[in-house]
């Protein structure tokens, strides 16, 4: 299960989410390890990018885990949407 989110300092994030004081997902459903992190972003950039990828499948969220681009342009191109960024 993946978890998307934006934070201004993600060390503090992560202590947030850890302690039980995060988003009601890692609430719900704890957390174990951080996966992917990029930026920074202006914020408005981050809020446009956290939507994105919120919109994407396991599939593509574990190809931009693993750096894999060609797997992304596959996925992102069988998905009838163009990948921006990645």
């Amino acid at each position: 299960m993946f978890y998307v989110g934006s934070a201004k300092d993600v060390s503090r994030r992560i202590h947030l989410h850890r302690s039980g004081r995060g988003a009601k997902f890692t609430q719900d459903h704890g957390v174990s390890k951080l996966a992917y992190v990029e930026g920074p972003f202006e914020l408005k950039l981050a809020v446009q990018r956290e939507f994105q990828l919120k919109r994407w499948s396991r599939a593509k969220k574990e190809a931009l885990v693993r750096g894999d681009r060609v797997a992304l342009r596959h996925l992102a191109q069988s998905a009838g949407t163009s990948l921006r960024r990645a």
